[in-house]
């Protein structure tokens, strides 16, 4: 793919896929769905509204479908997190499959950021169920952001997630009409 010819676009410019709405849902791969599906319901709050799998090799080569390992078998989870937010979770089964979680750091890897009113608040919950958060919450002091709040915590799988509190406007605002956070149009 070449992007010599990419340029920035203007804030809030929309360009690319075209008919593009919204995200559909984000995906994420787990090591064992029960505990996943446990996490992410009586943890995070979300509903499981289906499962489905196993399926994959040797009817689907999963390589050339899914970028996976071609021997790949997998389930699926499909849960609602909020009111707009759908996770995938994905479990392969494959024997070289890695059971580690990369460090954040790594090219690829994500995390998911959870909005919430009440930061500290949502930190205590977390603690009382005995997830793991990382230093925080950390302020954003300056720039197009300043005045965000921050935190991450782990799964039990290692899978970073971020709790985010903001104020009621954000610097960049000033300086565009292009929001976070808008009505999707059709």
């Amino acid at each position: 793919m070449n992007n010599d010819a990419w340029q920035e676009p203007h804030p809030g410019e929309r360009i690319g896929i075209p008919g593009a709405r919204s995200i559909d849902h984000v995906g994420f791969v787990v090591p064992d769905m029960d505990q996943a599906i446990g996490f992410f319901v009586w943890v995070l709050g979300a509903a499981l509204l289906w499962r489905s799998g196993p399926f994959g090799a040797p009817q689907i080569d999963m390589g050339a479908t899914f970028h996976a390992d071609p021997r790949a078998t997998a389930r699926l989870a499909m849960m609602r997190l909020g009111p707009n937010l759908n996770i995938e979770l994905i479990e392969y089964g494959v024997a070289s499959e890695r059971r580690v979680s990369p460090p954040s750091s790594d090219v690829g890897v994500g995390h998911l950021g959870i909005a919430v009113d009440d930061i500290a608040a949502a930190g205590a919950f977390l603690r009382s169920k005995g997830v793991r958060l990382l230093e925080g919450p950390q302020v954003t002091p300056e720039g197009p952001n300043a005045g965000e709040s921050s935190w991450f915590f782990l799964t039990p799988w290692d899978l970073a997630l971020e709790l985010v509190q903001r104020p009621k406007a954000l610097p960049y605002e000033k300086t565009t009409e292009a929001r976070l956070f808008q009505e999707a149009s059709r």
